[in-house]
């Protein structure tokens, strides 16, 4: 009789520590769940993310807004800004800017060419670009003259965005 008590008493043991299991990975999976669903519609961390990404954009484009916008508007710009210069050319009071489309040199900088001279500076481009069916090739080389107070030894490239920027410093 106490060896039927005993294992009655183990089976209950096991069935308790068996539901007792169930019952914990239950609530585990349900917490989990409950956080990450009111983590997902918490509209403040989908703001906090926006706000991040937002920050992140801001930094990337912080130089494109240096650049100064086309100063033409209206139906006659719109038509001239189909076929605008692969070179913009700006003088402001600290430098020289030459902004250059890569667009039609497929965004990539290396097919830009610079070449400084005593006062001068020629920006030339090379690229075949092709499709499905077709072939393009785009080609120009301009050049430039500028002022003695221009410092061609500090002159910086880089790349932001699809347009390649050149900026001359001027010298006291």
């Amino acid at each position: 009789m106490i060896e039927e008590h005993e294992k009655k008493h183990c089976f209950f043991r096991y069935l308790g520590l068996f539901i007792a299991t169930l019952i914990g990975a239950f609530l585990a999976v349900y917490f989990v769940t409950d956080m990450a669903i009111n983590r997902m519609m918490n509209p403040m961390v989908a703001m906090h993310r926006m706000d991040r990404e937002f920050e992140k954009m801001d930094k990337d484009l912080m130089f494109v807004r240096e650049i100064p916008p086309y100063p033409m508007k209206g139906h006659f710009a719109q038509k001239m800004m189909k076929h605008h210069n692969t070179v913009n050319f700006f003088r402001t009071p600290d430098e020289y800017k030459f902004i250059i489309d890569l667009k039609p040199f497929g965004g990539n900088p290396d097919n830009i060419k610079v070449v400084t001279g005593d006062s001068s500076i020629t920006i030339s481009g090379e690229a075949t670009l092709g499709k499905k069916h077709s072939e393009t090739f785009t080609s120009f080389s301009q050049t430039y003259s500028l002022d003695e107070d221009a410092n061609l030894e500090k002159m910086t490239k880089r790349k932001v965005h699809n347009r390649y920027v050149i900026t001359v410093p001027l010298e006291d």
